[in-house]
């Protein structure tokens, strides 16, 4: 069957990299020996099972990455199916590369999809084995047969170029007539040549060099739905794609600002290191990790001049350029002088310097003002003042050597104190949270005029100025809220209690050091309650056993770091909710839902992700339900194929070391 609209691009060829005097040279051959196997696929084939196609024989897969290189939707015109493709077919064992469908008209737009396209293959951190190819073939209202030969060059040349300066190695897909007829400017046999021909012979027929010929368009592999495009390849790309370690700046001279960054482009999963040369003018220091390189800044210590030295982790690649320092630290300026009266909470003022030095500020009262510094920025650093009491207070910031100070009075305008509740009546929950915003210093007390009817507790702290309160139904009644601040300002809501027929044993609960927690629900409802939470990726919940005709317990589990709201509700209506804030689990997670349903029959592989150098196992809690496959790791990737063998309900297990935890649920119907 064919693939829908055959907008499906085929990208099959193989290039080899050869350096010379910085040139990546062609490969010169032609159909000769045993090809290697291959395939090229899109998101037109549907999703793909990778073992399957390794299994039958399958040895490389080229896969679209996207397609043209619109200034601002790169993101839309990847291929949806790229990521899970280029993963599954590494994870499977195969050699990868990848094709990018032209839409060009010149030099200018294919620099553009050039551009698009190493944009992708950083993106999702591509290692490749085999070429970049660019796809050129009519596709709708875009006919590119009908270009010159001088254009055709134009935005062959243009891509490739980018492609191969980017460390990849580059090619060109096209059919044997449009290549024949079209590919004449010598640019193109710069870069290696992959041919489309199906004439159901055992060449192409094609009269020039080429490294790949696609076949078919109609082939049957295993693993694939439908026809796929067939693939040879007369050449074994494996370990030719050219290594770049680049940087993005030249020379660098210190103006107004105090830091810049530079970037280090390379595929190289180890960080390189950096020094200067001269660091009493200029310093440098590591930043971050970045999808294609790494990130670098250097900061302006005094006049003068360092070269900044880049080198790979491996010691076999170095870059340099050199970057000019200026005696620029003396100069500084507020730019805040007049008095300032609080409009809202907060403001924020800065310091402009070059200096590396952060100034020091205070406040003369901070009862009244409250003053934090925040941070640097290219041209200074930026503080910011509270408002906490009603009175003023003078702002004083001070260069480090002391020879400088700028102040400026502020009006503390009185403590502010919001609340986003006005009242709250029980229903069918027994536990409800509001919010208070304030610019006190100190988190409010809150208190209730009859905790027999309502009860209220602290949460936690939600960010600076914001706090969470949660109040419980005790039993049918009226009481009053009020939270108070420390300034003395309160807000105060009336609630109203009902009879309570849900109990829970937890208010709040932190994972530590365990992967599980148990707690109990006490309800009259006649049968088990349903638990579920907010955010099973940090915590999930499920159901354990019934302690007693009106007792259930619960499980928790820790699945990563961050807050998970877990509500139980029973058959009457009645709900409980409290908070649980798991914690990270050697930076694990899993492309699955927690909950997961298979039929009986079928087969489902896991995806998980961990931290780098990670040793996990992974087992099926009821081998009669659920039978491990096969578990495979590829870097900090782990795939883990099961088959559901019988209906029934079982967990997935992960451990590392002697810690363990439940990382799934599985339901087989």
């Amino acid at each position: 069957m064919k693939l829908p609209l055959k907008r499906k691009i085929k990208a099959l060829f193989l290039t080899v990299a050869v350096a010379f005097s910085c040139v990546i040279l062609p490969i010169n051959v032609r159909a000769s020996g045993n090809p290697i196997r291959g395939i090229d696929v899109s998101k037109w084939n549907g999703c793909i099972d990778w073992t399957d196609v390794k299994d039958s024989g399958i040895q490389f897969a080229i896969i679209r990455d996207g397609y043209g290189g619109d200034p601002g939707y790169w993101d839309d015109q990847t291929d949806v199916r790229f990521k899970q493709n280029y993963e599954g077919a590494k994870a499977a064992g195969l050699k990868v590369g990848t094709y990018h469908f032209c839409y060009a008209v010149d030099a200018e737009t294919a620099s553009q999809e050039a551009d698009e396209c190493i944009y992708i293959l950083r993106k999702y951190h591509c290692c490749l084995d085999y070429p970049v190819a660019y796809d050129i073939e009519k596709a709708g209202s875009y006919d590119p047969t009908q270009f010159s030969s001088q254009t055709i060059g134009d935005i062959v040349d243009t891509f490739c170029s980018k492609i191969q300066k980017a460390g990849y190695k580059a090619a060109v897909y096209a059919s044997k007539d449009f290549l024949e007829d079209k590919f004449t400017d010598p640019r193109v046999s710069r870069y290696d040549t992959w041919v489309a021909q199906y004439n159901g012979e055992s060449s192409t027929g094609y009269s020039r060099n080429y490294t790949m010929w696609q076949y078919s368009s109609i082939g049957q592999v295993p693993g694939i739905s439908g026809s796929c495009d067939m693939d040879y390849s007369y050449f074994d790309y494996t370990g030719t794609t050219p290594e770049t370690f680049e940087c993005d700046t030249s020379s660098y001279s210190f103006g107004p600002y105090r830091t810049y960054t530079y970037e280090i482009m390379t595929m190289d999963a180890n960080t390189p290191t950096a020094k200067s040369s001269n660091t009493n003018a200029v310093s440098v220091s590591y930043q971050k990790k970045v999808p294609g390189g790494y990130y670098f800044t250097i900061t302006n210590r005094g006049p003068g001049t360092a070269t900044i030295t880049t080198t790979s982790s491996d010691g076999r690649h170095s870059v340099s350029f050199e970057a000019t320092g200026s005696n620029a630290v003396s100069t500084y300026r507020c730019d805040t002088t007049e008095p300032y009266t609080f409009k809202d909470n907060s403001y924020t003022y800065k310091i402009c310097t070059a200096s590396s030095d952060v100034p020091t500020a205070k406040s003369s009262n901070s009862n009244f003002v409250k003053v934090t510094y925040t941070g640097p920025i290219r041209d200074g650093y930026l503080y910011r003042i509270d408002n906490v009491g009603t009175g003023d207070a003078t702002i004083t910031t001070t260069s480090a050597d002391g020879k400088w100070s700028s102040s400026f009075i502020a009006h503390g305008s009185g403590g502010s104190l919001s609340c986003d509740t006005s009242s709250y009546t029980f229903s069918n929950t027994s536990t409800y949270y509001y919010k208070i915003d304030t610019n006190a210093a100190t988190a409010p007390v809150a208190h209730s005029s009859d905790s027999s009817k309502v009860a209220v507790s602290f949460s936690k702290k939600l960010s600076e100025g914001s706090y969470l309160y949660r109040i419980d139904n005790e039993g049918p009644g009226k009481a009053i809220i009020t939270t108070t601040a420390a300034n003395g300002v309160s807000v105060s809501f009336p609630t109203y209690g009902m009879a309570d027929t849900m109990k829970c044993d937890t208010a709040y609960y932190k994972f530590k050091t365990n992967q599980i927690y148990y707690y109990k629900i006490d309800t009259n409802s006649p049968s088990v309650p349903t638990a579920y939470s907010s955010d099973p990726s940090k915590v999930a919940v499920s159901f354990s056993r019934r302690l007693s005709d009106s007792s259930y317990l619960f499980r928790l589990d820790n699945m990563g770091t961050g807050d998970a709201v877990i509500t139980t509700k029973d058959a009457n209506g009645d709900s409980n909710t409290f908070h649980a804030y798991g914690t990270a689990f050697q930076e694990f997670s899993s492309d699955t839902p927690y909950n997961f349903t298979m039929e009986k029959g079928s087969v489902y592989q896991y995806k998980f992700t961990v931290a780098d150098g990670a040793d996990y196992k992974f087992a099926c809690a009821g081998t009669s339900t659920l039978q491990p496959v096969y578990l495979q790791k590829t870097g900090n990737l782990y795939y883990y194929k099961v088959a559901a063998t019988e209906k029934g309900c079982v967990g997935i297990y992960a451990s590392f070391g002697n810690t363990y935890r439940r990382v799934g649920i599985v339901t087989v119907v």
